[in-house]
């Protein structure tokens, strides 16, 4: 899609968004099982995988996208490039735009969705995120992990970027207001961590075809000028965190109460909405036991 295009159409502002986050899917995309209710997905790359047939992947994950557009009637669909698309950004803008044309593809810019303002950036982009990253920005998508933020492979080495984190510090400094930084590349690293120093929620939110690593969903929720975020569904808890220092380290607490809370009540109005749907799901499943005993025992009377 372009974005000039889409300054021109009206943005209706929403009070609640249904944000869903999903990244390295390396063309296990179709295998997602996704949320009926989206309004905005967000891919943070590496939707190909291998080096061949690169094109022909692309196209695939295109396509699927435009199924999405049938089926889930996703508004806003944004797409960022990760390192298994690092041949991509060789390619013209508008060959980019029209590989990609059933999605928002963001190369280090910002989109706005119901008054929400999300940036987009490049794997290692060539400047450095504080002059890329919008004081607005309240969603901002990079392909790889903060360091020291669910960022450490099998063996123990860090796949994350040193400036991150120290950016949304001043973000959050300059203008006040949850975010959330969504990312992927780590495939041992999918979860979510709070900083209170940061303001923000770093969501790891890599799937790689594993049925463990479900897409991760947030409801956004307008609060004067801006939005508050509060988890609906994942396959992990939120890990409450504090940096050590000024390094890149961070050790887990349990001080975030009030985050904790908003975070519970909603969970638990959507744990109660997955009870009264299992519960339904029971009782037809009795209703069904019921008639096929009935029909077993009218067999075996007419028998």
């Amino acid at each position: 899609m372009n974005l000039e295009k889409n300054k021109e159409n009206k943005n209706e502002n929403k009070s609640e968004i249904d944000i869903v986050f999903i990244s390295d899917t390396h063309q296990f995309h179709e295998e997602l099982i996704l949320p009926n209710k989206i309004d905005i997905l967000i891919h943070s790359g590496d939707f190909t995988y291998k080096r061949k047939k690169k094109k022909n992947q692309v196209k695939i994950f295109n396509n699927w996208l435009g199924k999405l557009d049938k089926e889930k009637k996703i508004e806003h669909k944004i797409i960022i490039m990760g390192n298994h698309e690092n041949w991509f950004k060789y390619r013209r803008m508008k060959t980019k735009l029209k590989w990609l044309s059933n999605g928002i593809y963001l190369q280090n810019q910002t989109y706005n969705a119901y008054g929400l303002t999300i940036f987009g950036s490049s794997h290692k982009p060539r400047k450095k995120y504080s002059k890329l990253i919008p004081n607005s920005a309240q969603i901002i998508a990079i392909h790889a992990p903060p360091k020291g933020i669910l960022d450490m492979q099998y063996n123990d080495k860090s796949r994350g970027n040193k400036t991150i984190y120290d950016c949304i510090c001043d973000l959050n400094k300059s203008k006040k207001m949850q975010r959330i930084n969504a990312f992927g590349h780590n495939h041992e690293g999918y979860g979510i961590q709070f900083s209170e120093e940061a303001n923000c929620f770093f969501v790891n939110s890599t799937t790689n075809g594993l049925p463990s690593n479900i897409p991760i969903w947030f409801k956004a929720i307008r609060e004067n000028d801006h939005f508050k975020f509060f988890l609906i569904q994942s396959g992990c808890r939120i890990d409450f965190i504090e940096r050590i220092g000024r390094t890149h380290k961070f050790k887990r607490i349990q001080n975030s109460n009030l985050i904790l809370n908003q975070n519970s009540n909603l969970n638990q109005n959507s744990n109660q909405n997955l009870n009264q749907n299992s519960n339904s799901n029971s009782n037809s499943n009795q209703n069904s036991n019921q008639n096929s005993n009935s029909n077993s025992n009218s067999n075996s009377n007419s028998n």
